[in-house]
Protein backbone atom coordinates (compact mmCIF):
# COMPACT_ATOMS: atom_id res chain seq x y z
CA UNK A 1 0.00 0.00 0.00
CA UNK A 2 1.31 3.45 -0.68
CA UNK A 3 2.25 5.79 1.91
CA UNK A 4 -0.21 8.18 1.39
CA UNK A 5 -3.30 5.59 1.15
CA UNK A 6 -2.30 4.54 4.45
CA UNK A 7 -1.67 7.99 5.93
CA UNK A 8 -5.42 8.70 5.11
CA UNK A 9 -6.67 5.55 6.56
CA UNK A 10 -5.05 5.48 9.63
CA UNK A 11 -6.22 8.95 10.46
CA UNK A 12 -9.75 8.21 9.67
CA UNK A 13 -8.72 5.16 12.85
CA UNK A 14 -7.05 8.26 15.04
CA UNK A 15 -10.47 10.52 14.28
CA UNK A 16 -12.79 7.61 15.35
CA UNK A 17 -10.71 6.95 18.36
CA UNK A 18 -10.65 10.48 19.32
CA UNK A 19 -14.53 11.31 18.75
CA UNK A 20 -15.36 8.36 21.22
CA UNK A 21 -12.46 9.09 24.00
CA UNK A 22 -13.62 12.55 23.61
CA UNK A 23 -17.56 12.09 24.06
CA UNK A 24 -16.37 9.37 27.17
CA UNK A 25 -14.40 11.11 29.04
CA UNK A 26 -16.86 14.50 28.58
CA UNK A 27 -20.25 12.62 29.73
CA UNK A 28 -17.49 11.07 32.61
CA UNK A 29 -16.83 14.02 34.01
CA UNK A 30 -19.56 16.19 33.59
CA UNK A 31 -22.64 13.87 33.55
CA UNK A 32 -25.34 14.69 30.89
CA UNK A 33 -28.01 17.92 30.10
CA UNK A 34 -26.72 20.17 32.96
CA UNK A 35 -25.05 23.62 32.85
CA UNK A 36 -21.15 23.09 32.31
CA UNK A 37 -18.89 25.04 35.02
CA UNK A 38 -15.77 26.90 33.62
CA UNK A 39 -13.44 27.49 35.60
CA UNK A 40 -13.97 25.44 38.90
CA UNK A 41 -11.70 23.08 39.83
CA UNK A 42 -12.07 20.00 37.46
CA UNK A 43 -14.15 23.03 35.23
CA UNK A 44 -14.25 22.52 31.29
CA UNK A 45 -10.87 24.36 31.02
CA UNK A 46 -8.58 22.31 33.36
CA UNK A 47 -10.43 18.83 31.87
CA UNK A 48 -8.52 19.52 28.87
CA UNK A 49 -5.65 18.50 30.58
CA UNK A 50 -6.31 14.63 30.87
CA UNK A 51 -8.59 14.72 27.91
CA UNK A 52 -6.20 16.43 25.34
CA UNK A 53 -3.79 13.74 27.34
CA UNK A 54 -5.12 11.03 26.39
CA UNK A 55 -6.86 12.25 22.88
CA UNK A 56 -3.04 13.14 21.67
CA UNK A 57 -1.26 9.63 23.45
CA UNK A 58 -4.06 7.06 21.73
CA UNK A 59 -4.11 9.00 18.53
CA UNK A 60 -0.24 8.52 17.92
CA UNK A 61 -0.04 4.85 19.59
CA UNK A 62 -2.67 3.45 18.07
CA UNK A 63 -1.78 4.59 14.37
CA UNK A 64 1.63 4.04 15.44
CA UNK A 65 1.44 0.15 16.16
CA UNK A 66 -0.84 -0.54 13.92
CA UNK A 67 1.69 1.09 10.78
CA UNK A 68 4.56 -0.66 12.64
CA UNK A 69 2.53 -4.34 12.09
CA UNK A 70 1.71 -3.16 8.65
CA UNK A 71 5.54 -2.18 7.77
CA UNK A 72 6.76 -5.67 9.47
CA UNK A 73 4.53 -7.58 7.36
CA UNK A 74 5.51 -5.96 4.55
CA UNK A 75 2.05 -4.45 3.50
CA UNK A 76 3.22 -0.65 3.36
CA UNK A 77 6.77 0.61 3.15
CA UNK A 78 8.52 3.18 5.08
CA UNK A 79 8.87 6.51 4.09
CA UNK A 80 11.92 8.27 3.02
CA UNK A 81 11.30 11.65 5.15
CA UNK A 82 12.73 11.88 8.66
CA UNK A 83 10.69 12.91 11.92
CA UNK A 84 12.29 15.02 14.98
CA UNK A 85 9.92 12.80 17.39
CA UNK A 86 11.45 9.82 18.42
CA UNK A 87 10.95 6.76 16.55
CA UNK A 88 9.59 4.64 19.19
CA UNK A 89 5.90 4.56 19.05
CA UNK A 90 5.44 4.87 22.81
CA UNK A 91 7.72 8.24 23.62
CA UNK A 92 6.46 9.69 20.63
CA UNK A 93 2.75 8.91 21.81
CA UNK A 94 3.60 10.15 25.38
CA UNK A 95 5.33 13.84 23.32
CA UNK A 96 1.92 14.24 21.61
CA UNK A 97 -0.49 14.02 24.91
CA UNK A 98 1.70 16.18 26.62
CA UNK A 99 1.89 18.65 23.69
CA UNK A 100 -2.56 17.61 23.32
CA UNK A 101 -2.54 18.52 27.30
CA UNK A 102 -0.68 21.80 26.83
CA UNK A 103 -1.97 23.31 24.20
CA UNK A 104 -5.30 22.62 24.76
CA UNK A 105 -5.78 24.02 28.25
CA UNK A 106 -3.71 27.38 27.43
CA UNK A 107 -5.92 27.87 23.55
CA UNK A 108 -9.07 27.20 25.60
CA UNK A 109 -8.23 29.62 28.95
CA UNK A 110 -7.06 32.30 26.39
CA UNK A 111 -10.39 32.52 24.46
CA UNK A 112 -12.40 31.63 27.93
CA UNK A 113 -10.49 35.08 29.29
CA UNK A 114 -11.52 37.08 26.65
CA UNK A 115 -15.16 36.06 26.34
CA UNK A 116 -15.63 36.23 30.15
CA UNK A 117 -17.50 32.86 29.83
CA UNK A 118 -18.16 31.36 33.27
CA UNK A 119 -20.12 28.34 32.15
CA UNK A 120 -21.02 27.02 28.81
CA UNK A 121 -24.65 24.61 27.78
CA UNK A 122 -24.06 21.24 28.42
CA UNK A 123 -24.51 20.25 24.37
CA UNK A 124 -22.49 22.80 22.87
CA UNK A 125 -19.91 21.97 25.24
CA UNK A 126 -19.70 18.62 24.39
CA UNK A 127 -20.12 19.19 20.64
CA UNK A 128 -17.13 21.74 21.00
CA UNK A 129 -14.73 18.85 22.88
CA UNK A 130 -15.56 16.32 20.29
CA UNK A 131 -14.92 18.03 17.25
CA UNK A 132 -11.91 19.57 18.67
CA UNK A 133 -11.10 15.26 19.24
CA UNK A 134 -10.74 15.46 15.37
CA UNK A 135 -7.96 18.06 15.14
CA UNK A 136 -5.14 17.16 13.13
CA UNK A 137 -2.59 16.22 15.76
CA UNK A 138 -5.44 14.01 17.52
CA UNK A 139 -5.56 16.74 20.61
CA UNK A 140 -8.00 19.57 20.82
CA UNK A 141 -7.00 22.05 17.90
CA UNK A 142 -8.33 25.08 19.05
CA UNK A 143 -10.36 26.18 22.50
CA UNK A 144 -13.71 26.76 22.37
CA UNK A 145 -15.01 29.81 23.34
CA UNK A 146 -18.79 31.17 24.57
CA UNK A 147 -20.25 30.99 21.36
CA UNK A 148 -18.37 28.12 19.52
CA UNK A 149 -19.71 28.40 16.36
CA UNK A 150 -23.25 27.78 18.12
CA UNK A 151 -25.20 29.06 20.51
CA UNK A 152 -27.14 26.70 22.65
CA UNK A 153 -31.26 27.54 22.81
CA UNK A 154 -31.81 24.57 25.17
CA UNK A 155 -34.04 23.31 22.19
CA UNK A 156 -31.99 22.73 18.74
CA UNK A 157 -29.23 24.58 17.99
CA UNK A 158 -28.76 27.82 15.72
CA UNK A 159 -25.29 27.70 13.66
CA UNK A 160 -23.30 31.31 14.21
CA UNK A 161 -20.27 32.70 13.72
CA UNK A 162 -19.98 35.39 15.98
CA UNK A 163 -18.05 36.14 19.30
CA UNK A 164 -19.00 38.78 21.83
CA UNK A 165 -16.77 40.94 24.22
CA UNK A 166 -18.41 42.71 26.31
CA UNK A 167 -17.01 46.60 26.41
CA UNK A 168 -19.79 47.95 29.61
CA UNK A 169 -18.84 48.02 32.93
CA UNK A 170 -21.64 47.11 35.51
CA UNK A 171 -23.93 49.62 37.31
CA UNK A 172 -23.44 48.85 41.14
CA UNK A 173 -23.11 50.57 44.65
CA UNK A 174 -19.39 50.04 45.68
CA UNK A 175 -17.16 49.85 42.93
CA UNK A 176 -16.14 53.66 42.43
CA UNK A 177 -16.65 55.26 38.38
CA UNK A 178 -17.88 58.37 39.28
CA UNK A 179 -17.60 61.53 41.98
CA UNK A 180 -19.25 61.10 45.03
CA UNK A 181 -22.21 63.25 44.46
CA UNK A 182 -23.11 61.35 41.02
CA UNK A 183 -22.81 58.01 42.42
CA UNK A 184 -25.82 55.37 40.95
CA UNK A 185 -28.09 54.09 44.35
CA UNK A 186 -29.31 50.68 44.03
CA UNK A 187 -31.54 49.13 46.66
CA UNK A 188 -32.24 45.73 46.42
CA UNK A 189 -35.33 43.90 47.63
CA UNK A 190 -35.75 40.00 47.28
CA UNK A 191 -38.98 38.02 46.68
CA UNK A 192 -40.23 37.59 50.19
CA UNK A 193 -39.47 41.69 50.68
CA UNK A 194 -42.30 42.89 47.76
CA UNK A 195 -45.30 40.71 49.21
CA UNK A 196 -46.79 44.55 49.58
CA UNK A 197 -46.40 44.84 46.37
CA UNK A 198 -48.28 41.66 45.27
CA UNK A 199 -51.03 42.12 47.90
CA UNK A 200 -51.35 45.23 45.91
CA UNK A 201 -52.81 43.10 43.26
CA UNK A 202 -54.09 39.83 44.93
CA UNK A 203 -55.19 41.24 48.38
CA UNK A 204 -54.94 38.82 51.62
CA UNK A 205 -52.41 36.26 49.38
CA UNK A 206 -49.66 34.92 52.18
CA UNK A 207 -46.09 34.63 51.69
CA UNK A 208 -47.14 30.59 52.36
CA UNK A 209 -49.27 30.91 49.40
CA UNK A 210 -47.22 31.28 46.92
CA UNK A 211 -44.71 28.76 45.29
CA UNK A 212 -42.09 26.98 47.57
CA UNK A 213 -43.35 29.67 49.76
CA UNK A 214 -41.35 31.84 48.53
CA UNK A 215 -42.70 35.08 48.07
CA UNK A 216 -43.28 37.45 45.06
CA UNK A 217 -40.65 39.27 42.58
CA UNK A 218 -36.96 40.58 43.07
CA UNK A 219 -37.11 44.35 42.14
CA UNK A 220 -34.16 46.91 42.49
CA UNK A 221 -34.97 50.29 43.01
CA UNK A 222 -31.94 52.66 41.09
CA UNK A 223 -31.91 56.04 41.32
CA UNK A 224 -29.48 57.36 38.63
CA UNK A 225 -28.10 59.79 36.75
CA UNK A 226 -27.76 59.22 32.51
CA UNK A 227 -24.12 59.62 32.82
CA UNK A 228 -23.95 56.42 35.67
CA UNK A 229 -22.03 53.60 33.86
CA UNK A 230 -21.25 52.96 29.73
CA UNK A 231 -23.10 55.63 28.50
CA UNK A 232 -23.61 57.32 25.06
CA UNK A 233 -23.45 60.98 25.31
CA UNK A 234 -26.03 63.12 22.68
CA UNK A 235 -24.74 66.76 21.28
CA UNK A 236 -27.54 67.96 23.40
CA UNK A 237 -24.92 66.89 26.63
CA UNK A 238 -22.29 69.66 25.01
CA UNK A 239 -23.66 72.59 23.29
CA UNK A 240 -27.62 73.42 23.40
CA UNK A 241 -26.24 73.87 18.70
CA UNK A 242 -24.09 71.75 16.77
CA UNK A 243 -23.14 71.32 13.15
CA UNK A 244 -21.63 75.24 13.82
CA UNK A 245 -18.13 75.03 11.95
CA UNK A 246 -20.34 76.94 8.53
CA UNK A 247 -21.60 79.49 10.37
CA UNK A 248 -25.30 77.54 10.55
CA UNK A 249 -25.95 75.95 13.78
CA UNK A 250 -29.07 73.79 14.35
CA UNK A 251 -30.52 72.25 17.67
CA UNK A 252 -28.52 69.68 19.23
CA UNK A 253 -29.75 66.23 18.87
CA UNK A 254 -30.84 64.63 22.13
CA UNK A 255 -30.40 60.88 22.43
CA UNK A 256 -33.56 59.62 21.49
CA UNK A 257 -32.85 61.56 17.96
CA UNK A 258 -29.45 60.27 17.53
CA UNK A 259 -29.76 57.68 14.68
CA UNK A 260 -29.77 54.39 15.14
CA UNK A 261 -27.29 53.46 12.21
CA UNK A 262 -24.43 55.84 13.97
CA UNK A 263 -24.30 52.87 16.47
CA UNK A 264 -23.97 49.91 14.75
CA UNK A 265 -20.51 50.48 12.50
CA UNK A 266 -17.51 48.69 12.49
CA UNK A 267 -15.41 49.43 15.52
CA UNK A 268 -11.59 50.82 15.40
CA UNK A 269 -9.52 51.21 18.64
CA UNK A 270 -6.85 53.91 19.28
CA UNK A 271 -4.27 52.78 22.26
CA UNK A 272 -3.08 55.67 24.06
CA UNK A 273 -2.60 54.33 27.15
CA UNK A 274 0.98 55.39 27.27
CA UNK A 275 0.24 58.78 27.43
CA UNK A 276 0.13 60.33 31.35
CA UNK A 277 -2.92 61.18 33.35
CA UNK A 278 -4.18 64.54 32.42
CA UNK A 279 -2.60 64.28 28.43
CA UNK A 280 -4.77 66.30 26.25
CA UNK A 281 -4.53 64.30 22.72
CA UNK A 282 -3.81 65.67 19.71
CA UNK A 283 -4.72 65.58 15.74
CA UNK A 284 -1.15 64.51 15.55
CA UNK A 285 -1.55 61.98 18.01
CA UNK A 286 -4.43 60.39 16.33
CA UNK A 287 -2.73 60.28 12.46
CA UNK A 288 0.66 58.06 14.08
CA UNK A 289 -1.59 56.23 15.60
CA UNK A 290 -3.80 55.57 12.56
CA UNK A 291 -0.23 55.40 10.58
CA UNK A 292 0.72 52.81 13.49
CA UNK A 293 -1.75 49.85 12.88
CA UNK A 294 -2.13 50.63 9.47
CA UNK A 295 -5.64 51.84 9.71
CA UNK A 296 -7.64 54.89 7.00
CA UNK A 297 -10.48 56.00 8.71
CA UNK A 298 -14.16 55.48 6.93
CA UNK A 299 -17.42 57.00 7.91
CA UNK A 300 -19.37 56.02 10.67
CA UNK A 301 -16.94 54.15 11.93
CA UNK A 302 -16.50 53.97 15.98
CA UNK A 303 -13.30 54.71 16.82
CA UNK A 304 -12.95 54.07 20.86
CA UNK A 305 -9.93 55.21 23.07
CA UNK A 306 -7.98 53.12 25.17
CA UNK A 307 -6.41 55.06 27.69
CA UNK A 308 -5.10 54.23 31.60
CA UNK A 309 -8.39 54.67 33.07
CA UNK A 310 -9.44 51.19 31.47
CA UNK A 311 -7.65 49.13 34.40
CA UNK A 312 -8.64 51.88 36.93
CA UNK A 313 -12.40 51.50 37.44
CA UNK A 314 -12.83 51.23 41.14
CA UNK A 315 -9.65 53.27 42.32
CA UNK A 316 -10.70 56.07 44.08
CA UNK A 317 -9.39 58.40 41.65
CA UNK A 318 -10.99 56.84 38.39
CA UNK A 319 -12.32 59.94 37.87
CA UNK A 320 -8.89 61.68 37.52
CA UNK A 321 -6.99 58.99 35.73
CA UNK A 322 -6.28 58.75 31.82
CA UNK A 323 -5.62 60.93 28.74
CA UNK A 324 -7.92 62.99 27.30
CA UNK A 325 -9.65 64.08 23.14
CA UNK A 326 -8.40 67.82 22.72
CA UNK A 327 -10.56 69.90 20.41
CA UNK A 328 -8.02 68.79 17.39
CA UNK A 329 -8.61 65.17 18.26
CA UNK A 330 -11.92 65.16 18.24
CA UNK A 331 -12.11 67.04 14.81
CA UNK A 332 -9.61 65.30 13.33
CA UNK A 333 -12.28 61.70 13.67
CA UNK A 334 -15.49 64.15 12.98
CA UNK A 335 -14.33 65.89 9.73
CA UNK A 336 -13.44 62.03 8.23
CA UNK A 337 -17.24 61.36 9.24
CA UNK A 338 -17.06 59.55 12.45
CA UNK A 339 -19.91 60.25 14.46
CA UNK A 340 -19.82 58.21 17.65
CA UNK A 341 -15.96 57.83 19.71
CA UNK A 342 -15.68 55.98 23.01
CA UNK A 343 -13.32 56.26 25.73
CA UNK A 344 -12.47 53.97 28.78
CA UNK A 345 -11.89 56.66 30.57
CA UNK A 346 -14.77 58.71 33.40
CA UNK A 347 -14.76 61.73 29.89
CA UNK A 348 -14.23 62.12 26.74
CA UNK A 349 -11.70 64.96 27.58
CA UNK A 350 -8.72 64.72 29.97
CA UNK A 351 -9.99 64.43 33.87
CA UNK A 352 -10.76 67.60 35.12
CA UNK A 353 -8.16 68.15 37.68
CA UNK A 354 -5.37 68.55 35.45
CA UNK A 355 -7.91 70.69 33.10
CA UNK A 356 -8.11 73.03 35.98
CA UNK A 357 -4.92 73.09 36.70
CA UNK A 358 -3.83 74.46 33.17
CA UNK A 359 -7.18 76.96 33.18
CA UNK A 360 -5.66 78.25 36.85
CA UNK A 361 -2.21 78.63 35.11
CA UNK A 362 -2.99 80.61 31.86
CA UNK A 363 -6.64 81.57 32.29
CA UNK A 364 -8.13 80.25 29.73
CA UNK A 365 -11.23 78.80 30.09
CA UNK A 366 -11.89 77.38 26.31
CA UNK A 367 -9.48 74.59 27.71
CA UNK A 368 -12.67 73.43 29.77
CA UNK A 369 -14.28 70.41 27.91
CA UNK A 370 -12.78 71.17 24.72
CA UNK A 371 -13.39 67.98 23.42
CA UNK A 372 -16.86 67.94 24.34
CA UNK A 373 -17.63 71.22 22.77
CA UNK A 374 -15.95 70.20 19.57
CA UNK A 375 -19.50 69.57 18.65
CA UNK A 376 -20.53 72.79 18.67
CA UNK A 377 -18.63 72.75 15.05
CA UNK A 378 -19.73 68.73 13.88
CA UNK A 379 -22.40 67.18 16.12
CA UNK A 380 -21.48 63.96 17.31
CA UNK A 381 -21.72 61.23 20.09
CA UNK A 382 -19.52 59.64 22.58
CA UNK A 383 -19.40 56.44 24.45
CA UNK A 384 -17.68 57.32 28.12
CA UNK A 385 -16.95 54.28 30.63
CA UNK A 386 -16.75 51.67 27.83
CA UNK A 387 -14.30 48.18 29.76
CA UNK A 388 -12.21 45.74 28.25
CA UNK A 389 -10.62 47.59 25.07
CA UNK A 390 -7.41 46.89 25.74
CA UNK A 391 -8.46 42.82 24.65
CA UNK A 392 -9.92 44.49 21.34
CA UNK A 393 -7.38 44.48 18.15
CA UNK A 394 -7.28 47.53 16.15
CA UNK A 395 -10.16 46.73 13.78
CA UNK A 396 -11.86 44.03 12.45
CA UNK A 397 -15.01 43.62 14.40
CA UNK A 398 -18.32 45.68 14.73
CA UNK A 399 -19.99 48.03 17.59
CA UNK A 400 -22.73 48.19 18.96
CA UNK A 401 -24.27 50.62 21.10
CA UNK A 402 -27.52 51.53 21.22
CA UNK A 403 -28.45 53.98 24.13
CA UNK A 404 -31.70 53.77 25.86
CA UNK A 405 -34.48 55.72 24.63
CA UNK A 406 -35.15 58.61 26.90
CA UNK A 407 -37.22 61.17 24.93
CA UNK A 408 -35.01 64.64 25.39
CA UNK A 409 -32.29 63.48 27.15
CA UNK A 410 -29.03 64.09 26.75
CA UNK A 411 -27.47 60.59 27.22
CA UNK A 412 -28.76 57.27 27.65
CA UNK A 413 -27.53 53.96 29.14
CA UNK A 414 -26.04 51.44 26.44
CA UNK A 415 -24.58 47.63 26.68
CA UNK A 416 -21.60 48.06 24.88
CA UNK A 417 -20.51 45.36 22.64
CA UNK A 418 -17.56 44.07 19.94
CA UNK A 419 -18.80 41.81 17.84
CA UNK A 420 -16.45 39.31 15.73
CA UNK A 421 -17.50 37.47 12.70
CA UNK A 422 -15.51 33.83 13.17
Amino acid sequence: MEPAAYIRRETAVSIAVNVALSAAFFIAVFGTGRDVPVWSVGGYVFDFAPQGFMIGLMATLVPGLLARKARAAGKVRTLDSESHLPAAVLPRAILCGLAGAASGVAGAAAVLILAGTTQLGWLPACKTRVRRGTGPCGHPCGPPDRTDKALSKRKGEIAMSRRFVDLSIYLENDVITDPPFLRPKIEYQKHGETMPELGFFFPGVTPEQTPDGAGFAAVENVTLTTHNGTHLDAPWHFHPTMDGKDGNPVPSMTIDEVPLEWCFQPGVKLDFRHFPDGYVVTAQDVEDELKRIGHELKPLEIVMVNTAAGKAVGDPNYVSIGCGMGYEATMYLTSRGVRVTGTDAWSWDAPFVHTAEKVKETGDTSLIWEGHKAGRDIGYCHLEKLHNLEVLPPDGFMVSCFPHKIRGASAGWVRAVAIFEE
